[in-house]
């Protein structure tokens, strides 16, 4: 368990497990200020100047099995409830550092798209890498070149609406819009990935837990932490698990 991790968690940790244990302990065992016999049925009287000792005090004594047994209970229910805040907590923070407008599906924009029957020779030569076929099959990247107004977000956006399950992520730069901003690209593709893929948003919500100033790293350290480690971390037997 990470250093930084434990300094932070575990006192409160111990702390809140102490307390789910005397919630369980049994009530019997447990003193009550009302049972305190100081004063019992006394009205109408000052005291001034005084020290008051209550002698009633009791020791209560619990079986070591006893103890062991319910504290292993509530530590495993404390650590479900630790995993739960910190993964909830850590994919609120991937959420706020992406980018929605960049996304494919977003209504932030008008998003363009090839006339029906056009630009069908590119659309099928995408859509064979994409699936591993054609000469291009061993490229890891696909790079789409042309001047500017022919048609090349068209033909993106089209192959992404085909595809639609088929794809993992899409980000969208615009410079007239300002989409274009390199810090949240690797954000915006980590979280369209972790709502798709439980087993990487657990992967990369405890990246973003055991760093949560990823978002302010280089380019790099966020490719590395939001994107390559998750994938490598993912089940590789059931991606939807």
């Amino acid at each position: 368990m990470p250093s930084r991790f434990v300094n932070r968690f575990l006192p409160k940790f111990f702390i809140a497990a102490l307390w789910l244990l005397s919630v369980q302990l049994p009530r019997h065992l447990i003193p009550s200020l009302s049972a305190m016999p100081l004063f019992t049925g006394s009205s109408q009287f000052k005291v001034e100047q005084s020290s008051l000792i209550d002698s009633s005090i009791h020791i209560y004594n619990v079986s070591s099995s006893t103890f062991l047994s319910t504290f292993k209970e509530n530590s495993a229910q404390l650590l479900t409830l630790v995993d739960r805040f910190l993964g909830d907590t850590s994919f609120a923070k991937l959420e706020t550092a992406s980018l929605p407008q960049a996304m494919h599906d977003t209504s932030a924009r008008h998003p363009p798209r090839c006339f029906p029957g056009t630009r069908e020779k590119h659309l099928r030569s995408i859509a064979m890498w994409g699936r591993g076929e054609g000469r291009n099959r061993h490229k890891r990247v696909l790079w789409m070149q042309g001047p500017s107004g022919v048609g090349k977000s068209a033909v993106a956006q089209t192959w992404v609406d085909e595809m639609k399950t088929k794809f993992a992520a899409a980000f969208f730069f615009s410079r007239v819009n300002h989409w274009n901003h390199p810090d949240k690209f690797f954000p915006t593709i980590a979280y369209q990935l972790a709502i798709k893929y439980p087993s990487f948003r657990r992967a990369v919500c405890a990246s973003i837990a055991y760093d949560p100033f990823i978002f302010q790293k280089s380019i790099k350290a966020q490719c590395e932490q939001l994107l390559i480690k998750p994938l490598g971390e993912m089940d590789s037997t059931n991606v939807m698990a």
